[in-house]
């Protein structure tokens, strides 16, 4: 998948067409809040966790192994690019050490990664699921400050209002993907970057799962 992203950018740059590929959640306000939090606690934190889940029924077309490379490459690669955009800024590496079917449902599932730099090393969990009773999309920060432990979420559990407060954010965060978009087309502002690493890290976990035998997802 990393490979193909280059080869498409690399055509539409040949023929002079402008592309911008993108992740909403860039410009939902809790992320962006959650990116500027992060770099002020970095140097304390033990542990990042990004949970989504989905009130999207369960639909299997294939073996129980083709649901979850399609579960990682459709919606868990929304969580991938998370993971390394709240990062941007830093010299970091991130690398996926993981991936796990939670209760033997096959959209039940916990990808495990680390991220590491010269001054700082701490895991990184995607929580997800599909079959939720409602929305969940959220980060949670788990820091040490004067000795003591903290967590701090940003995002919603949208229980009770997911009806309009998530689709709100969802259609304000789109808005401005399409805004950034028309600045990229009328002003030459360079495309948003890391998704090379995005896609490396899809690849990835894909690669993960692959590997593992059918006799695991029956």
């Amino acid at each position: 998948v990393s490979t193909q992203s280059t080869g498409v950018q690399l055509a539409a740059n040949s023929i002079g067409v402008q592309l911008m590929l993108n992740f909403q959640r860039r410009y939902d306000d809790a992320f962006i809040e959650a990116k500027k939090f992060l770099h002020t606690v970095l140097p304390h934190t033990k542990k990042i966790v990004i949970e989504s889940r989905d009130p999207v029924p369960y639909s299997v077309s294939g073996t129980n192994k083709d649901y979850v490379l399609h579960v990682i490459e459709n919606s868990i690669i929304h969580d991938l690019d998370m993971s390394q955009w709240l990062l941007q800024g830093e010299s970091f590496t991130l690398k996926v050490t993981g991936v796990e079917v939670q209760n033997k449902k096959f959209s039940d599932l916990h990808v495990h990664l680390v991220a590491q730099s010269a001054s700082f090393s701490f895991p990184v969990e995607i929580h997800y699921s599909k079959e939720h009773t409602h929305y969940v999309q959220n980060v949670q920060f788990h820091y040490e400050e004067n000795g003591k432990s903290h967590v701090k979420k940003f995002g919603d559990d949208l229980s009770a209002e997911f009806n309009n407060k998530f689709f709100v954010r969802y259609e304000t965060a789109y808005l401005r993907v399409w805004s950034a978009f028309h600045e990229l087309i009328t002003t030459g502002e360079p495309a948003p970057k890391g998704y090379q690493t995005t896609f490396q890290l899809l690849s990835d976990a894909q690669a993960l799962i692959s590997k593992r035998p059918d006799t695991e997802f029956a």
